[in-house]
């Protein structure tokens, strides 16, 4: 058999596994991985183990269709069996999958492996526009306020909030923090984020002082992870997320995740005067289509603020309680 036919006769499930081999041996994260792989087999399980030469730009097509109008994870099956009514995936979770899907027969083609992409003329499903949550100045202080500070797990939980809010970490950067990637001199840190790419980034006195107040009470030496347990192991990402909700309740903000926090400081600094190209640098986004959604966010913010304070609103019961013009005649 020569390579020709070998790449004819190769089936879908030994595509994926060469694919995925690709993505590992370019450097991409093993939670991307671990995504891409998980998207790949909900495919591969739908549409069966087929030689290559069988899949057909239909078959792309059918399988955005059963996601958005049929497939539910098994968590989901079973959560919306007990509320007795069918509940499909959100329009955003059915993009993630069919970008995965275009991904990889991009690839195929690339490679050679495939003579023609099967998912090149399958475009994006549209997803509405959501509106991200994010804390006012109220809601912020509260939850700032609610670790006591004069024990060793509210120092601990207060340096996380703040180093959530006031430096805008995705969850993963910030349970991933050791020690000695901190300069509390220069007041930075090196953080590692989505495709492993690290960027530097800082934080204000607050902050600071939080941070310093637990690095004392932590007795850290100089290399480690940052926030850990009593048992000394590192935070879990699942472990920070329950704790952000708990003080999010405690706060009056239910459903509060960390990821608000995020938004909540980006909207903060373009509201503060920060500009876009920096913001998107802090946040470490590849380009600013995020960051121009922020932008939204305060702008939107700025319209509601003119609704509230309009100078001429502000004079109208001066002029409604001025006297009324002399009568004509």
């Amino acid at each position: 058999m020569n390579g020709r036919e070998a790449v004819i006769s190769l089936h879908l499930s030994e595509a994926v596994a060469d694919y995925l081999l690709t993505c590992r041996s370019e450097g991409r994260s093993p939670r991307t991985v671990r995504w891409y792989d998980d998207k790949l087999r909900t495919f591969l399980a739908w549409r069966g183990d087929v030689a290559l030469a069988a899949l057909q730009t239909s078959d792309v097509r059918r399988f955005v269709a059963y996601l958005q109008e049929e497939h539910q994870p098994h968590a989901t099956r079973t959560r919306n069996r007990r509320r007795n009514r069918p509940e499909r995936l959100a329009p955003q979770t059915v993009k993630g999958y069919v970008q995965v899907v275009k991904g990889f027969c991009s690839w195929l083609e690339r490679e050679g492996v495939s003579a023609v992409n099967p998912a090149r003329r399958i475009r994006l499903p549209t997803v509405p526009k959501r509106v991200e949550p994010t804390l006012d100045a109220g809601a912020a202080r509260r939850l700032l306020d609610g670790p006591d500070r004069r024990t060793w797990q509210g120092k601990r939980d207060a340096a996380l909030l703040c180093l959530l809010m006031d430096v805008g970490l995705r969850l993963s950067e910030l349970v991933a923090i050791d020690v000695e990637r901190l300069d509390l001199g220069a007041r930075t840190l090196v953080v590692r984020g989505k495709g492993a790419k690290e960027r530097q980034v800082s934080w204000g006195d607050s902050t600071h002082a939080t941070l310093v107040r637990w690095l004392h009470a932590h007795g850290a030496s100089t290399s480690g992870p940052l926030f850990v347990s009593r048992l000394g192991g590192r935070l879990s990402a699942q472990e920070v997320y329950k704790l952000v909700r708990r003080y999010g309740r405690l706060a009056g903000v239910p459903a509060l995740h960390p990821h608000a926090l995020r938004h909540t400081f980006a909207v903060s600094y373009l509201r503060n005067g920060g500009d876009l190209f920096t913001l998107q640098k802090l946040l470490g986004h590849a380009s600013l289509t995020m960051v121009r959604h922020y932008a939204d966010l305060a702008d939107a913010d700025v319209l509601s603020a003119h609704a509230r304070y309009s100078p001429l609103d502000a004079l109208a019961p001066r002029r409604t309680a001025a006297r009324p013009p002399a009568a004509a005649g």
